[in-house]
């Protein structure tokens, strides 16, 4: 837990929690474009169909389709289980986890120090575990 008093306090963590959004974003992009891509170039000869949509519409597709790649977090917003009703999940040691990344010279700052600490403490582990039960790996 992170608590601020100060106004310029509060509005650095909003702005903490924003880039840390945009990261998730940008991870998420990313990883469908890369698996869309490979599904491309390694299943284009065996007679399948890929299309690419927005990842938020993907579970709203599956009854139009055979086979369906939801991010976590898109299949629980659809009350979809994700340990339940997939076929595959990303294990621990996945290299998609998401991380935090801290710039080469920042990693001495000690807010970024204590975010750090918080993230990957042992209450936010077992926090993750309970509230997801299995749908969100901790990677840490």
């Amino acid at each position: 837990m992170i608590l601020l008093s100060s106004a310029l306090g509060s509005f650095i963590q909003l702005v903490g929690v924003l880039i840390i959004f945009l990261f998730v974003l940008v991870i998420t992009y990313f990883t469908t474009k890369w698996i869309g891509n490979y599904q491309k170039t390694n299943f284009a000869n065996k007679n399948l169909q890929i299309v690419e949509i927005e990842a938020a519409l993907l579970p709203r597709s599956m009854d139009d389709v055979d086979l369906s790649v939801i991010n976590s977090n898109f299949a629980m917003e659809a009350q979809l289980n994700p340990v339940k009703d997939s076929l595959f999940t990303e294990p621990k040691d996945s290299p998609y986890a998401n991380i935090l990344a801290i710039r080469k010279g920042d990693d001495k700052r000690p807010e970024l120090q204590k975010l750090d600490k918080a993230l990957t403490s042992p209450e936010v582990k077992k926090f993750i575990e309970e509230k997801y039960k299995g749908a969100v790996v901790p990677a840490f």
